[in-house]
């Protein structure tokens, strides 16, 4: 396994410790980096005919600004649970844009 930090995830976050972001005693800082989501999606749609929806497992990151952008790149949301079925529809996303998954939902 590569533990190297490339020089622009160095950069991003010398910038968040600087910003204050990376404190002492915070628990936990997310970092997204938007220019390779943006990418990942792109590749995933020009791999795929037109016909096909595409969808974003929420389980994976529920912040909404993220799941915002994840809507404005055409994804629908897949979801699993009540709080996932949430943070999709405060992020913006739509019945048509909502896709469930897993099992036992008849007690939403």
């Amino acid at each position: 396994m590569d533990d190297t930090v490339s020089p622009r995830k160095a950069a991003i976050a010398a910038s968040a410790f600087e910003n204050g972001f990376l404190v002492e005693d915070a628990a936990l800082i997310g970092i997204i980096d938007t220019d390779a989501l943006r990418a990942a999606i792109d590749d995933l749609r020009s791999s795929f005919p037109n016909f096909f929806q595409h969808a974003f497992a929420a389980k994976a990151n529920t912040m909404p600004p993220v799941l915002s952008l994840i809507r404005s790149l055409g994804m629908a949301c897949e979801v699993a649970s009540p709080g996932e079925y949430k943070a999709a529809v405060a992020a913006g996303f739509n019945g048509g844009e909502i896709v469930f998954d897993s099992q036992a939902k008849t007690n939403w």
